[in-house]
C-alpha cells in the first residue's frame, strides 16, 4: 500500500516501473482496455499486462505526467510535449479532443548512460574502420548530419560522434527536449521553450537559440533535429567556419538534401558544400531481428555531388568500403596535419588498434572511453 501511495502521489504513477526499467526505450498508452506497449532493447515491441480500464484513470495519469513535466494539458490545449524528471520525453493527448480513443501517452526514455563508439561497434551499427574514419574526421571538426526515421537511432549516433570531439572544444547543443548527453565540460545545452495558450511572446524557438548560440563563440553548434528556419541559420554558421552537427528525418541523403533546400528550411544550394558528411541510419532486419545499421556514409562536395564512402550490404551484414585514399575529406585532414598518403593510412590503422584494444579490454564506460581517446589526442606516441 505504501508503495502504491508513494508511486501515485510523489512518483511517476502507474507507468513508473516501466519508466524505471533501463531496458525499455519507448512506452505507448493508446487508450483504455488496451495493453500498454513497450519497445524493449532486446525483444522489441511487446504488450505488457498493464491496462487502463477507465477513461478517468487514464486522464488523471496524463494530467499528472504533464504536470511533472511542468506543463498544462486541457481540452483547450489537448496536445503537449514535455520533459519528465530524468529527462524522458513525453508526448500526451487529452480525452477525445484529437483522438476518438481518448487520452494517449508516448514516452521516449532518456538514456542516462550514453552509448559510446565502442557500443556502436559491438552492436554492429558500424565497424572498426568506420569508427576510426569518423574519429579522425570529428577530431578535425568535420560537419555532419545523421539521417533516419523515427526511432532509428539518430540521436544515439549523434551522441557517440560527439564523444569523438576534442575535450577543449566548445560545444553548444540546441534541442526541444534534452536527449544529448555527453561527457564534456566545455558544453552548453540549450532548450527550446514553447508558449502556452497562444502566447507567442514567451516562445524561444530553435532559430532564436541558434542566433543566441553564435554570440557564445561555439566551436561546434549542434541541433538535435532540424525542422525549419533554424537549418538556414545553422548553415550560415557553417559557412563562416564553425563546426556543426544535426539530425533530420529523411530516408536517404538525396531526400535530406531536398528537404534542406526546400521550405521551410530554405538552405541555399551554395551552402551545402559546408556540410562534410551524411550518416544514414536505419532499423533493418538481420536474422529475423530488428537492428540498427549505418547503411550509408556520404561525403558531400556540393548540392549535386557526393561520394559514397561506406555502404551496408544486407546480404551478409557487412560494410562495403571505398578506398580511404579516395576520401576527399580525409585528404583535407591529411593536408591540415601534414600527413602523406602512407601517414594517413598509418594514423587510421593506429586508431583501429586503439578501438580494438578498448573493446577487448571491455572498456565501454562513456567516461573511460572519452578520456582514453583524449589521452591519445594529447600524446599519441605513448600508444605505440
Amino acid at each position: 500500500i505504501k508503495y502504491y501511495a508513494a508511486r501515485d502521489m510523489i512518483g511517476l504513477g502507474a507507468l513508473e516501473s516501466l519508466i524505471l526499467d533501463p531496458n525499455i526505450e519507448d512506452i505507448s498508452v493508446n487508450g483504455i482496455n488496451k495493453p500498454v506497449y513497450i519497445w524493449h532493447r532486446k525483444y522489441e515491441n511487446l504488450p505488457t499486462n498493464l491496462i487502463f480500464k477507465e477513461h478517468k484513470i487514464l486522464d488523471n495519469n496524463v494530467i499528472r505526467l504533464v504536470h511533472l513535466g511542468g506543463k498544462h494539458i486541457s481540452t483547450a490545449n489537448p496536445i503537449v510535449d514535455a520533459a519528465l524528471p530524468g529527462g524522458h520525453r513525453l508526448h500526451a493527448t487529452y480525452r477525445n479532443e484529437v483522438s476518438p480513443h481518448g487520452s494517449s501517452i508516448t514516452i521516449r526514455k532518456f538514456r542516462e548512460v550514453p552509448i559510446t563508439i565502442i557500443d556502436l561497434i559491438n552492436n554492429g551499427t558500424i565497424n572498426y574502420i568506420i569508427a576510426a574514419y569518423a574519429w579522425l574526421l570529428m577530431e578535425n571538426r568535420a560537419t555532419a548530419t545523421v539521417i533516419g526515421s523515427t526511432g532509428s537511432g539518430k540521436t544515439t549516433t549523434l551522441n557517440a560522434l560527439l564523444s569523438l570531439v576534442p575535450s577543449n572544444t566548445k560545444i553548444i547543443t540546441i534541442e526541444e527536449v534534452k536527449e544529448i548527453n555527453i561527457h564534456h565540460n566545455n558544453w552548453v545545452p540549450l532548450l527550446v521553450r514553447f508558449s502556452y495558450l497562444g502566447d507567442k511572446s514567451s516562445t524561444i524557438s530553435a532559430f532564436r537559440l541558434v542566433k543566441a548560440a553564435m554570440r557564445m563563440r561555439p566551436d561546434i553548434l549542434v541541433i538535435g533535429e532540424v525542422r525549419g528556419e533554424e537549418a538556414y541559420a545553422l548553415f550560415q554558421a557553417l559557412s563562416t567556419g564553425h563546426g556543426g552537427m544535426f539530425t533530420m528525418h529523411a530516408e536517404d541523403t538525396n531526400s535530406a538534401l531536398q528537404r534542406l533546400l526546400s521550405k521551410p528550411m530554405n538552405v541555399a544550394p551554395s551552402y551545402i558544400q559546408f556540410l562534410d558528411l551524411a550518416f544514414v541510419i536505419r532499423r533493418v532486419n538481420v536474422n529475423n531481428k530488428l537492428v540498427r545499421r549505418i547503411i550509408a556514409i556520404d561525403e558531400l562536395l556540393d548540392a549535386n555531388t557526393r561520394v559514397r564512402m561506406f555502404e551496408w550490404n544486407a546480404k551478409n551484414d557487412k560494410f562495403i568500403m571505398r578506398k580511404l585514399q579516395e576520401s576527399v575529406k580525409l585528404k583535407r585532414v591529411a593536408q591540415m596535419n601534414g600527413y602523406d598518403t602512407n601517414g594517413l593510412m598509418h594514423e587510421i590503422g593506429r586508431r583501429i588498434k586503439i578501438l580494438y584494444w578498448l573493446n577487448m579490454n571491455n572498456i565501454k564506460d562513456f567516461r573511460e572511453v572519452t578520456e582514453i581517446l583524449q589521452l591519445y589526442r594529447n600524446n599519441p606516441i605513448t600508444f605505440d
